[in-house]
């Protein structure tokens, strides 16, 4: 099986803490340029701060790779909850190229290599034996009335 889910244009589904349910004004990050730059893999990178109630994280961006959108369904960089870096980087034409966060979750990452080249379609083809899972279908079944 396989579902299909597009890539949001901003983090605003998830929370700075990946818990369910709205954020408080104290959770929310503070991203701040250092105005410290640095040549990562070719490509100039600016250090920001991302600060947050539990963690702070050091970030070198280029804006030469678009945008990034998260570590995708389930968020989190260790495949849980979404990050406050990760949010504080919604909507904003930046990539991280080395992350460094203490805090509740530590995380060190950084990019060792770039290939930049095009991809043909059927890498994200699904094999024709392949189901197409719809939750929102399965969803309908279950509820009264079919809504």
């Amino acid at each position: 099986m396989y579902m299909v889910r597009p890539i949001p244009a901003s983090g605003a589904s998830a929370d700075f803490d990946g818990n369910a349910g709205p954020v408080s004004a104290e959770d929310v990050p503070t991203f701040e340029k250092t105005g410290v730059t640095e040549k990562i893999l070719g490509y100039t990178c600016e250090q920001y701060t991302a600060k947050s109630k539990n963690s702070v994280t050091t970030l070198w961006v280029t804006d030469q790779l678009g945008s990034f959108t998260g570590f995708g369904p389930g968020g989190g960089s260790a495949g849980g909850a979404a990050q406050g870096w990760e949010a504080a980087l919604a909507g904003k034409n930046f990539f991280p190229l080395r992350v460094t966060s203490t805090g509740r979750q530590k995380l060190n990452l950084e990019a060792t290599g770039i290939e930049k080249k095009s991809l043909p379609d059927s890498d994200f083809t699904p094999p024709a034996d392949w189901q197409k899972f719809d939750m929102g279908a399965m969803m309908r079944g279950l509820l009264p009335g079919g809504r």
